[in-house]
């Protein structure tokens, strides 16, 4: 589920900041105070922050907020879109929960594996010393016996 709405919410935020870059092209100082550095270079949670971020600082600017309106980019949008950010990060935080709990839990598996292989050993050596002279019951257990 986190990887579909990634995607779809990725789509979201590139098309906006691409519509926002162009509207104000002519404004760097608007451009810095919305910081439209390039998302591709950052990491998935940074990303995600920066959407948020640019959300938030986009909100704040009536002048840019007017022109978007033009284009059906309304602040009711802006802040949807802002949700739709925030709702990726919990599942995100919750994705990357879950995965540690599932290495988490491999990792103790593979150790009571590990104590069970070495409780085997010494067993199958006990019994292959208090049976040394019944090969027929050894064999019975598994454990073969050469003639």
């Amino acid at each position: 589920m986190y990887y579909a709405q990634n995607d779809e919410v990725e789509k979201m935020l590139k098309k906006t900041r691409s519509l926002v870059k162009e509207l104000s092209k002519r404004d760097p100082d608007l451009q810095s105070r919305l910081n439209l550095s390039l998302l591709s270079d950052l990491r998935i949670h940074d990303w995600i922050q920066t959407g948020i971020a640019f959300y938030n600082s986009l909100l704040l600017e009536s002048g840019i907020l007017e022109k978007l309106a033009k284009y059906n980019f309304t602040t009711e949008r802006l802040t949807a879109e802002k949700q739709e950010l925030e709702g990726l990060l919990q599942l995100r935080t919750r994705a990357t929960l879950e995965k540690g709990q599932a290495q988490e839990a491999t990792r103790q598996r593979n150790q009571k594996l590990e104590e069970l292989e070495d409780y085997c050993g010494i067993l199958k050596a006990v019994v292959t010393i208090a049976l040394a002279d019944r090969p027929q019951l050894m064999e019975s257990l598994g454990i073969l016996v050469r003639s």
